[in-house]
């Protein structure tokens, strides 16, 4: 059996869980949805209220709705990241966490870089609410395209377009580009 040098083994101590900040977390969604997302970003409430605030059918026209347990995950993901600004787990404590269950926390010695989870049973929608978190999270990177200026992303298309063989007034999936 081969033993793990620790550096390694820091990584998988446990530091306490995020357990005692759920409750404060889940009062200020709630607050805050309540409100109509104030601090999030315009694309982030536009999705959130089109996710959840729309009429939606399938195929078959029948009625879809978002589990409720869906819903808490992103706004929450979305709460957490766009208004708390919370970028690590110092951060989360100490902005969720009650003073009185202060004593069940252990700071982590490396903190460096965030993480983010959603705790949701079997069959609530988990595949679902990743799909939503890719959505919101490419508002959250600026993408290679966004930071190109026109006439860049004009010449950088019509690359794209020689290498794939297409006209290149047709965008990636064939509609005219606009």
């Amino acid at each position: 059996m081969a033993i793990a040098s620790p550096a390694q083994t820091s990584f998988l101590e446990d530091y306490g869980n995020t357990a005692p900040a759920v409750p404060e977390i889940s009062q200020a969604v709630n607050e805050w949805r309540d409100k109509h997302y104030p601090g999030a970003t315009e694309t982030s409430r536009a999705l959130l209220n089109y996710w959840f605030q729309s009429d939606h059918r399938l195929r078959t026209g029948a009625p879809f709705e978002y589990y409720a347990a869906q819903r808490k995950a992103i706004e929450s993901l979305v709460y957490v990241y766009e208004v708390a600004k919370v970028r690590n787990r110092i951060s989360l404590y100490q902005q969720f966490v009650p003073q009185d269950r202060a004593d069940e926390i252990r700071f982590p010695r490396y903190d460096a870089f965030a993480r983010y989870c959603a705790k949701m049973a079997t069959g609530s929608g988990k595949t679902k609410v990743m799909a939503l978190a890719v959505v919101v999270l490419k508002n959250w990177t600026p993408s290679k395209e966004s930071i190109l200026d026109a006439q860049q992303r004009k010449d950088a298309r019509g690359e794209i377009s020689q290498v794939l063989g297409r006209d290149e007034s047709q965008d990636c999936v064939g509609n005219p580009s606009g």
